[in-house]
């Protein structure tokens, strides 16, 4: 006999993963590249944390909302691109937004390493400031 009740919850979490792609506008390249970065950047706040002795879940918790409300900037956008007719093209409100996204997640990480002792080439600090076009 098979496990109907298994199944049913396959099926829900398949069909909210199509939802979530969809509105996401799609999990293309920097779509990776910004989940990736805010695994990583959550993982080495953490760390810091921890080495600074003030790790606690509130300051985990904000950071989590602060990457859920991005997500929910990306959706923004791709809704504006939809209504604008740019959803496809190579310029779009979703590409600008997930792009200074990479660069403030990069930043975040690039402090996180620091903090942890973790030498970083003055090049990949340059990089993803220009992500962001802060100087």
């Amino acid at each position: 006999m098979t496990n109907k009740f298994g199944g049913i919850f396959l099926d829900c979490g398949i069909f909210a993963v199509g939802i979530a792609t969809s509105l996401l506008g799609g999990i293309d390249a920097s779509m990776k590249a910004l989940l990736g970065l805010m695994v990583i950047d959550f993982i080495t706040g953490i760390m810091k944390s921890a080495k600074k002795g003030v790790l606690n879940s509130d300051r985990g918790f904000n950071g989590i909302k602060r990457k859920a409300t991005m997500i929910l900037l990306i959706i923004a956008t791709v809704l504006l691109d939809q209504l604008a007719g740019l959803n496809g093209s190579n310029i779009s409100f979703r590409g600008l937004v997930i792009s200074f996204y990479i660069g403030m997640e990069g930043i975040s990480i690039i402090e996180n390493a620091e903090a942890l002792g973790v030498p970083v080439h003055s090049k990949i600090k340059e990089m993803f400031k220009n992500f962001t076009n802060k100087k």
